[in-house]
């Protein structure tokens, strides 16, 4: 009977865990925003464009990923292009 248990306790718990992973990182988010101006915001931006950029160049789905972040952080497809456009044009994707 405990191993019928723990087969249905092990994904209950692990949907959870991700559950409460989700919830923590949409506190944290609203936490920053609130924190933060949307100034800061973009400058923190600026900082992720530089960390993807470290290895001379920032792919696609680099770019695809900090532009989720700028719509998270509640910041404008624009804020987010021109933060893209601080990195020399050979070093950042199409």
């Amino acid at each position: 009977m405990d191993q019928g248990r723990e087969y249905i306790e092990s994904p209950v718990s692990a949907a959870d865990s991700r559950v409460h992973r989700y919830d923590d990182r949409l506190r944290l988010t609203r936490e920053f925003i609130d924190m933060t101006t949307a100034s800061d915001r973009a400058q923190f931006l600026d900082l992720l464009f530089a960390v993807a950029n470290a290895d001379g160049f920032f792919s696609e789905e680099e770019f695809v990923e900090i532009q989720r972040i700028g719509r998270n952080f509640m910041l404008s497809s624009q804020t987010v292009y021109e933060a893209k456009m601080k990195i020399p044009r050979e070093q950042r994707a199409k």
